[in-house]
């Protein structure tokens, strides 16, 4: 169903999801059932979508590049230069308020729906139809295909890429979810600063104003997340890498909020392409802060590159970056899930 371009899904299971076609495809609330409880997955502003920064709720959807590119320069593996001009206009790209372009260009422009029942949705966002400014700063011709659907134990996004251009088409690909604290907090049971992050990063990059250095730096114990820390002993916004797949499945990540005082867990699994992960604690959603709708939340986003991997790769680093030929296609998925302990 759709309403003033808000589409609910829904599934025998219990489960709701509701997406924002109009600003990014944004998967922006998320109820799955886990035992006695139905837990809100997602975390949103109270304002959002109607109002609100797209890039600060729900699940953005990061194309053609995730994170950062500094100061919006970049060359091409064909040593084409290219300048993302920085604003919030038309045929600029959105500015991270230090000079750097962030985010890409499809997470705050209206997607095409191009199909829909009552437990899924599929929408594209094609850079030359529904963004034609920012589409003439980027080699190639993107599209993005993103289907989402209601499983019988939780949520699944199934990503396409394609380059219907005819010149080669560099690209990154990130998701942004901000999983809402403390888990199954409708029971009132246990906080936010006590809920545990797990993900399986062996190291990070060293960042300087957001943008990594080149050096992969080992993991002190305010960074290492592979243990499952508290998420009131962290504050971050960091760069992971060597993140490790499965010992069952070697294509497939998994990350895991755990809430101690019912038992409660999400589960984000996605594709091992997304080879780095960012974890990011929002400030704007921190406990006790009278503006959030949820009393915490964190970020844990899977990317196929490191921030300004474009330009990492131009100084000799393994970043992830891709590129597809014309005709090219690129798939990935990933899925969340909500279990009781």
């Amino acid at each position: 169903m759709m309403t003033d371009d808000v589409l609910t899904l829904t599934a025998p299971s219990g489960a709701t999801a509701q997406i924002a076609l109009q600003r990014g495809f944004n998967l922006f609330r998320l109820a799955l059932p886990a035992g006695n409880e139905t837990v809100e997955a997602i975390a949103a502003e109270p304002e959002f979508p109607a109002g609100g920064k797209p890039s600060h709720s729900g699940i953005p959807l990061l194309f053609p590049f995730p994170n950062r590119i500094r100061a919006g320069e970049f060359v091409t593996e064909q040593q084409s230069s290219h300048l993302l001009p920085l604003g919030d206009g038309p045929g600029e790209a959105r500015d991270d308020g230090a000079g750097n372009a962030i985010h890409g260009f499809a997470f705050d422009r209206p997607w095409t729906l191009t199909r829909q029942d009552e437990s899924s949705a599929t929408a594209e966002f094609l850079m030359s139809k529904d963004d034609p400014d920012r589409a003439a700063l980027w080699p190639g011709d993107g599209r993005l295909t993103a289907r989402y659907e209601l499983t019988a134990d939780g949520l699944r996004c199934d990503l396409t890429v394609e380059n219907l251009g005819d010149e080669p088409m560099p690209f990154g690909l990130g998701t942004h979810p901000y999983f809402a604290l403390p888990v199954g907090s409708t029971s009132g049971d246990g906080a936010a600063a006590d809920c545990t992050v797990t993900v399986p990063a062996a190291a990070r990059y060293e960042l300087i104003g957001g943008i990594p250095t080149g050096e992969i730096l080992p993991l002190e114990d305010d960074y290492d997340l592979r243990d499952g820390p508290r998420y009131g002993s962290l504050e971050l916004d960091d760069v992971y890498t060597q993140v490790a797949a499965t010992p069952d499945d070697p294509g497939m990540i998994e990350s895991v909020i755990a809430n101690p005082a019912n038992g409660l867990r999400i589960v984000q699994r996605c594709d091992a392409a997304f080879r780095e992960q960012v974890v990011f604690t929002p400030p704007w959603f921190r406990e006790g802060e009278a503006r959030s709708a949820t009393k915490g939340a964190i970020c844990i986003e899977p990317y196929t590159c490191a921030t300004d991997a474009v330009n990492l790769e131009q100084g000799g680093a393994d970043a992830g970056w891709r590129t597809l030929e014309p005709g090219g296609r690129f798939e990935t998925w990933f899925e969340i899930v909500v279990t009781a302990g």
